[in-house]
């Protein structure tokens, strides 16, 4: 379910995004000597740092003749990437005043970000409810509960869209607070300021450029936020977007329609386009 994830270019030098998002648990992390076989002082300071793995070629796992490396994401303590996207939506709201001590979250997710959701809020004392649509794993939905989470199912043949209604409804209704993250802008950013970094590092340490960048999508932050710091600092670098054959969104070329928004116009009074699709995309699947 590829998004409108929003990551704004900064008005002056690239500095001035210290002013706009916050110095979180991971960022600081990032920065610091600490390993990830140090003792640590919370499960959250060990989000990121992930290993990178050469796969051999012509090996058993590898039956080209390419130099091919995987970054180990499964290894954060949530199971996935979405670690670093679940510390940094929450952080950022603690910043800037979106999330109060003891308010509940909500959040939308296929399983991925609702459980780094799960244990981020554990962690922190919020109370989450993930909205998940019924077809998705019952593993994760178990994984969840045991971190203390509420999930509430939905219909399955209401998709993406059915969840992030329910959750947006859930938020207004109760005074959730709902990350958003498809459109929230730490999205992206925690990816631009770790992930890319931790992978061109990685390389450059080992003397060895990344000719090309390969990753699948989801709301698009991590495509988002990596490939704007290779774009930066690895121009050479091509980067490839992955997507399942019974889901092909971008090579459909099919654009997603957006509704104009009743709330936003420019200054001649044309509605902008909502920031939330009218309806899934005609050949965006759920997961099988």
């Amino acid at each position: 379910m590829f998004s409108r994830c929003l990551i704004k270019q900064p008005d002056g030098d690239d500095d001035d995004d210290d002013n706009k998002f916050p110095k979180t648990t991971l960022t600081r992390g990032h920065t610091s000597m600490k390993s990830r076989s140090s003792i640590h002082n919370s499960i959250l300071e060990t989000i990121g740092k992930t290993p990178i793995v050469h796969l051999t070629p012509n090996s058993s796992m590898n039956h080209t003749a390419s130099n091919i490396y995987l970054k180990l994401e499964s290894e954060n303590p949530g199971g996935s990437i979405k670690d670093r996207l679940s510390i940094a939506v929450i952080e950022w709201a603690e910043h800037f005043g979106k999330l109060t001590k003891g308010q509940t979250v909500v959040e939308a997710s296929s399983g991925n970000t609702g459980i780094g959701m799960a244990m981020v809020c554990a962690k922190k004392g919020y109370p989450y409810v993930c909205v998940m649509s019924e077809s998705f794993s019952i593993e994760r939905r178990k994984l969840m509960r045991f971190l203390g989470a509420k999930v509430i199912l939905t219909n399955p043949a209401h998709k993406g869209t059915g969840m992030v209604i329910k959750a947006k409804e859930l938020a207004d209704r109760h005074g959730y607070f709902w990350p958003n993250q498809f459109e929230n802008e730490a999205n992206a950013w925690i990816h631009e300021q770790t992930t890319g970094p931790e992978i061109l590092g990685a390389f450059q340490e080992a003397s060895i450029s990344i000719d090309h960048f390969v990753c699948s999508y989801g709301t698009g932050g991590t495509l988002l936020g990596v490939g704007r710091y290779l774009r930066k600092h690895s121009p050479k670098t091509k980067i490839h977007i992955c997507e399942p054959s019974n889901a092909p969104m971008l090579y459909s070329e099919i654009p997603t329609q957006y509704p104009p928004s009743e709330e936003s116009s420019d200054e001649n009074g044309n509605k902008y386009p909502s920031t939330s699709f009218e309806s899934p995309h005609p050949v965006w699947r759920p997961h099988l």
